[in-house]
């Protein structure tokens, strides 16, 4: 994985540029909810990543699985993944150049496969991928869209709107009757003296 990712990165001699600068400096990548950490240890000929190191990182960037697929696809796209969904925390200025590194970095899968497999090879495993990323994003809207009808509607586990109208209105009302009721009480057991 090194090798493909220091030969694009060859490519890129920008972000090779900006990658050589954290040279010495050492970044944890940590998975929530698994025991994964990779380690990437920039070097003056690209990146070296390493599974254990036993040293301190100097910045540790921390999201789930979805949440770095997230990154990566909204990056594809120009847009921003989101603020706080991936966290980055260190030095300062380590962590700032590694933030600017992910915001430029667009990663080529079909270029680093032809690198491999050759170009048809590559642009075949592409074309897989994007028709399998496209159903898979069909398929969660729609299953998220089934999931959300069959927890209000048939389960009534989740509120439809109008439930959650009469609640909110059962609410205010009940608010109102009891402002009335403390006032009413005031009234009531207020000293007669006092009035006078």
């Amino acid at each position: 994985m090194s090798t493909a990712i220091n030969e694009i990165l060859r490519s890129d001699q920008k972000m090779a540029a900006k990658i050589s600068r954290l040279e010495g400096k050492t970044i944890g990548i940590y998975i929530k909810g698994t025991d994964v950490i990779t380690y990437l240890v920039p070097h003056g000929d690209g990146l070296k990543i390493l599974s254990n190191f036993d040293g301190e990182v100097d910045v540790r960037v921390t999201g789930s699985t979805a949440d770095f697929i997230a990154y990566i696809r909204a990056s594809k796209r120009g847009k921003s993944a989101g603020a706080g969904r991936i966290e980055i925390n260190g030095d300062l200025s380590t962590a700032q150049s590694v933030q600017e590194i992910l915001s430029e970095f667009t990663f080529d899968w079909e270029e680093m496969l032809s690198h491999i497999f050759g170009d048809v090879a590559a642009h075949r495993f592409g074309r897989v991928f994007r028709t399998v990323n496209e159903w898979a994003a069909t398929f969660s809207e729609g299953f998220e869209y089934d999931l959300r009808q069959y927890l209000k509607t048939e389960s009534r586990l989740l509120p439809t709107r109008h439930d959650k109208e009469q609640l909110g209105n059962a609410i205010f009302t009940l608010a109102d009757d009891v402002n009335r009721l403390e006032a009413r009480i005031r009234r009531l057991t207020r000293d007669p003296a006092e009035e006078s």
